[in-house]
C-alpha cells in the first residue's frame, strides 16, 4: 500500500483574533514537501506560520486514548465496482480498498463516505449499483452521504437502487425516502452525530428540502443529544459559508469536490467555529483523519491525516471479491439473455 502522511498540529482559538499556528511535515512517496492550506476566514487571520520538514512532536502519546478520534473516509467512487482500467492504476480496486477499510475498524474510528458512490446519467445500471451497495454494507459504514450523483438520479431510479440499503445513507434534506436524516454513533466516550445535505444548487431530480431549512429543523435536538456533530457531503463553497455561519455546533465539515482534479490534495480551513476539511481526490483511496479533542469539549485541538492507495501488495478482500464475482456472473447472464432475445427477433 502506498501511503502519504500529513501531520498537522493546529493551535486555534476560535472566535478571537489569535493567529493560527501550524507545524507541518510532509512525508510522501517521493519525499517531496507539499503545502496543506489552512486559512482563517472569519474573523480575519493574522500571520500563518509554517515550518516545513521538521517532524512535529507527537502529543498524542501523552493523552488519554479517549481524547482521540479517527475518521476513515472514502468518496467519489462513481459506480466503480470492478478493477480500475486506467493506465498505472490496475491495482486500485474496490476489492483492495475494502481490505484497507476493514482494517480501520475500532471503537474509536468512524467510517464514512462523502457521497457520489453511484453514478447518474447514461451509465445508470441498477444491478451494478445494488451489488456495490452490498459491498459497502459488508464493510460496516456508519454513514454514506447523498452526493450530487445520487441527487441527480431520477426518483424512481434512486428508489430502485437504494431499496433495502436506505439505512446505509444519511440525507438530512431528502424528502420521500426512509433514509435517516442523521445518525448517532458512539465513538469512544463521545456520542457523535452525523448529518449530510445534498446541495440544492445541483438541481437534481431527487426531492430536496433547502439545506439550511433541513439542518435548522434538527440541530437543536442534536445539540442536546450528542457530544460532537459532523457534516459530510459534496458541497459547493456558497453553501459551506452559510452552514458554518448559521450552525456553530457543527465542529467538523468534511467535503469532497464533485469533480476533483486528479492530483488534488486535502485542505484544512478554520471557519467560524468549524474546521472545514476538503478531502481532495480520494477515489479508490482511503483517507484517515485523526482528531485530537480537547478533553470534555467538542473542540478540535489538532489533527493529522494519511492517504493510502491500494497497490500490488494489498490483498483483495474475500467478501467483497465474492460480491464482485456474483455481479460479473449476473452481467454474463443478462448479456446472454439479450443475445438470445436478439436471435429470436431476427
Amino acid at each position: 500500500m502506498k501511503t502519504q502522511n500529513k501531520m498537522l498540529t493546529i493551535a486555534i482559538i476560535i472566535g478571537s483574533t489569535a493567529a493560527v499556528a501550524i507545524a507541518l511535515s510532509s512525508r510522501g512517496l517521493d519525499n517531496a514537501k507539499s503545502n496543506v492550506a489552512i486559512a482563517r476566514e472569519s474573523p480575519p487571520s493574522k500571520s500563518v506560520q509554517q515550518q516545513m520538514g521538521k517532524q512535529p512532536e507527537k502529543a498524542e502519546s501523552r493523552l488519554n486514548p479517549t481524547d482521540q478520534m479517527t475518521i476513515a473516509i472514502t468518496g467519489a467512487l462513481r459506480g466503480q465496482l470492478d478493477n480500475c482500467k486506467c493506465p498505472g492504476k490496475k491495482y486500485q480496486s474496490l476489492t483492495r480498498l475494502a481490505t484497507m477499510v476493514r482494517r480501520t475498524a475500532s471503537p474509536t474510528t468512524l467510517l464514512v463516505d462523502t457521497g457520489n458512490v453511484l453514478e447518474s446519467g447514461a451509465t445508470y445500471n441498477a444491478a451494478r449499483f445494488q451489488y456495490l451497495l452490498r459491498a459497502y454494507q459488508s464493510l460496516g459504514y456508519n454513514a454514506i452521504a447523498l452526493g450530487t450523483e445520487e441527487a441527480n438520479l431520477e426518483i424512481s431510479q434512486l428508489k430502485e437502487v437504494v431499496g433495502s440499503f436506505e439505512p446505509l445513507f444519511v440525507a438530512t434534506n431528502l424528502q420521500g425516502f426512509r433514509i435517516p436524516r442523521y445518525r448517532k454513533v458512539r465513538v469512544g466516550e463521545r456520542m457523535v452525530a452525523i448529518v449530510s445535505v445534498a446541495d440544492r444548487m445541483v438541481q437534481g431530480a431527487a426531492a430536496l428540502m433547502p439545506p439550511m431549512e433541513a439542518l435548522g429543523a434538527i440541530m437543536p435536538q442534536l445539540a442536546q443529544e450528542s457530544d460532537f456533530i459532523i457534516l459530510i457531503g459534496s458541497l459547493q463553497q456558497p453553501l459551506i459559508e452559510k452552514i458554518t455561519k448559521a450552525f456553530p455546533k457543527i465542529k467538523l465539515l468534511i467535503t469532497t469536490d464533485d469533480k476533483p482534479q486528479a492530483h488534488s490534495r486535502p485542505t484544512v480551513r478554520s471557519k467560524e467555529t468549524t474546521i472545514v476539511f476538503s478531502t481532495g481526490n480520494v477515489r479508490l483511496k482511503l483517507l484517515q483523519l485523526s482528531l485530537r479533542m480537547e478533553k470534555g469539549s467538542d473542540r478540535i485541538a489538532g489533527l493529522n491525516y494519511t492517504i493510502t492507495t491500494p497497490d500490488a501488495q494489498t490483498p483483495e478482500d474475500a467478501e467483497v471479491s465474492l460480491i464482485v464475482e456474483q455481479y460479473k456472473k449476473h452481467e454474463q447472464r443478462r448479456v446472454q439473455a439479450l443475445e438470445r432475445h436478439s436471435k429470436i427477433g431476427n
